[in-house]
């Protein structure tokens, strides 16, 4: 039985190809409904380095995760007939939008 190893760079990459996607899309998404919500996985990454404890600079831009909106990412893909698990050997990062 041979121990599975993780992907550190794979999982960056997916998660930063992600973070780009959900910008692009929030930008969009914004300019329609300025009042939408997106979530996605893991905390806000707009700013290089966050402002926190001083309020946040780009409150109008911010990606928060799922989690910390109470949100059980696994529900809401079963809720919603969206796949969570893809099998062994994959990865994958979940976003949502709320308005």
């Amino acid at each position: 039985h041979q121990k599975a190893r993780i992907d550190i760079e794979c999982y960056t990459e997916t998660e930063q190809r992600l973070q780009a996607a959900l910008e692009t899309f929030a930008d969009k998404l914004r300019a329609e409904y300025p009042d939408a919500l997106v979530l996605g996985a893991g905390g806000c990454r707009i700013c290089p380095v966050c402002a926190y404890p001083e309020p946040c600079r780009f409150p109008d831009r911010i990606i928060s995760s799922m989690e910390a909106y109470g949100l059980f990412v696994t529900r809401v893909c079963k809720d919603n007939g969206a796949n969570y698990y893809y099998g062994p050997m994959t990865i994958i990062y979940t976003g949502c939008v709320l308005f």
